[in-house]
């Protein structure tokens, strides 16, 4: 009923940051296999899957282990764990500063005179 073994090595799959979000909803999943594929090189590979899913016990054909589960959970979670998306700060939206009338191109200030006539 719940997906428990998933493989998918030589997959080309390329951004971890990106692959991740789809596949955490795998509560269940207890062996996972994505070698083959770049994202396997990416910094903190292992570490990041494993604690993306708590209930892994494979990784790549290799047991994990309690040392690497207590390493993924000193990385990623605490207090600065939460203003961070895998390590890259998350940006804080601001609307862009108003743009005045004279910065305008000419075709841009025809266009909003137009505008404000109707």
């Amino acid at each position: 009923r719940h997906i428990r073994t998933l493989t998918l090595y030589n997959n080309r799959l390329q951004d971890l940051s990106t692959t991740l979000p789809m596949m955490e909803h795998l509560h269940h999943l207890d062996t996972l296999d994505m070698s083959g594929n770049p994202i396997a090189n990416e910094f903190n590979y292992r570490l990041r899957v494993i604690h993306t899913f708590p209930t892994l016990q494979v990784l790549d054909r290799h047991q994990v282990t309690g040392e690497e589960r207590e390493h993924a959970k000193k990385i990623f979670e605490g207090s600065r764990a939460s203003s961070l998306a895998f390590m890259k700060r998350k940006p804080i939206w601001q609307n862009p500063p108003p743009q005045p009338i004279a910065s305008l191109s000419s075709l841009g200030k025809e266009m909003y005179r137009e505008i404000s006539l109707t």
